[in-house]
């Protein structure tokens, strides 16, 4: 653990080592972007995609269905300057949406509330565990939809689901066997890195025929009903495509603000580097020294010319003298972080305070990856060793 702690800080070191880990983390490991989804939406979104697929054309585009706008809110948050493909401004301020071409993350919530709606109905007989006959669910499923759809009471589709055309029987019944399927999906635990890699194994399982399911970062990924592009959809909010041109601008950007950081960068003066190490030397382990002097070099020569390191000292300095960490967190908000010195603030305490994995899992949002939970837990056996060695120092130096 410490050579990968040496190995780390040896990177945010220089400029780019700053760029390297973060460009990795957001891009490579987290793909941030995606809204985390629960069972019933899930359901929701591959109900979408199934419907999506019955208009699929050869070009791997869909035929168009084009629909009125009614969300309010939704068309207050469009960016008029940019509309994506699936949008289109119509005049007087309104806007439609081309629901074959936009997967279920990014309708309105008007174009959302026939597919979530159905969703929960089969997500709670799923959940509920009770055996039913097939007519039952189809029974269920169809009374909910007429209540839902009043205007169908009176023509064809007005009767009970026996009498329905098997056609018809059968779009009720495949909501209910997506639910069945994602409900009884062995979920996979082991670490598989990056996004790629879980896509490539979920196909895998796919071609061979198992149902299994993978939590990425909050969202589970199915291998009975994702691909590549509703993976990265699920994750990224865009689709593969989207998302490595995405990429691509990131790194570009990256390398033009290194190079115009690294030729602006004014050093920090080594009276302050000493006083900082000299500070946090106060509050961390002696086995971490060396790398907290590697740490703050590295701060000091890099973006923020420190002041994320100072924050991170702030942090540290309040939870070893015994402030909650909801008062920690308070003097992290304090600082008015960017996401990226955030992050760096949050690394610095969480691998150096002696209660940096607690303060760690008190500012994580949603269930925390299994990877970072195996970081975390090494950190902590590691801090109970090092509090140990220290102890028994301090009383051989009593004696």
């Amino acid at each position: 653990m410490l050579l990968l702690i040496k190995t780390y800080f040896k990177m945010l070191y220089t400029f780019k080592g700053f760029y390297v880990i973060i460009n990795y983390i957001l891009v490579k490991w987290f793909r941030l972007g995606g809204e985390i989804m629960d069972f019933s939406e899930s359901i929701a979104f591959t109900l979408h995609e199934e419907w999506r697929r019955t208009r699929l054309k050869e070009d791997g585009t869909y035929e168009p269905r084009w629909k009125a706008i009614n969300d309010k809110d939704f068309v207050a948050n469009i960016k008029k300057d940019s509309l994506p493909s699936y949008l289109r401004a119509v005049g007087g301020g309104s806007y439609e949406i081309d629901i074959a071409n936009a997967c279920y993350t990014q309708l309105s919530a008007d174009w959302q509330s026939e597919n979530k709606a159905a969703a929960e109905v089969v997500a709670k007989m799923v959940e509920s565990g009770k055996k039913m006959s097939k007519d039952e669910v189809g029974s269920v499923i169809h009374s909910a939809w007429l209540e839902r759809n009043s205007w169908a009471k009176d023509g064809p589709l007005g009767v009970s689901f026996s009498e329905l055309p098997k056609e018809e029987q059968y779009k009720d019944l495949r909501q209910y066997y997506v639910a069945v399927k994602m409900n009884e999906a062995k979920m996979l635990h082991e670490s598989y890195g990056d996004l790629d890699t879980v896509i490539r194994l979920l196909s895998s399982a796919k071609k061979n025929g198992l149902n299994v399911k993978y939590n990425f970062n909050g969202n589970v990924l199915y291998s009975e009903f994702d691909n590549a592009d509703t993976c990265y959809v699920k994750v990224c909010g865009r689709t593969r495509a989207e998302q490595l041109i995405a990429e691509e601008r990131h790194r570009r950007d990256a390398r033009d603000r290194i190079a115009k950081l690294e030729a602006q960068a004014g050093a920090v003066n080594e009276a302050q580097i000493a006083e900082w190490i000299e500070r946090g030397e106060k509050m961390i382990y002696p086995a971490k020294w060396e790398d907290w002097g590697k740490c703050v070099k590295g701060r000091a020569s890099d973006l923020y010319h420190g002041s994320d390191l100072v924050n991170a000292m702030d942090v540290m300095e309040a939870l070893h003298n015994g402030q909650s960490t909801a008062e920690a967190t308070k003097i992290a908000e304090q600082a008015n972080h960017s996401g990226f010195s955030w992050a760096m603030m949050m690394k610095i305490v969480t691998v150096f305070s002696k209660r940096g994995p607690e303060f760690y899992r008190a500012n994580h949002e949603g269930e925390i990856d299994h990877k970072t939970e195996e970081f975390l837990q090494q950190l902590e056996t590691e801090n109970k060793q090092y509090e140990t060695a220290q102890s028994k120092s301090e009383l051989v130096m009593e004696r």
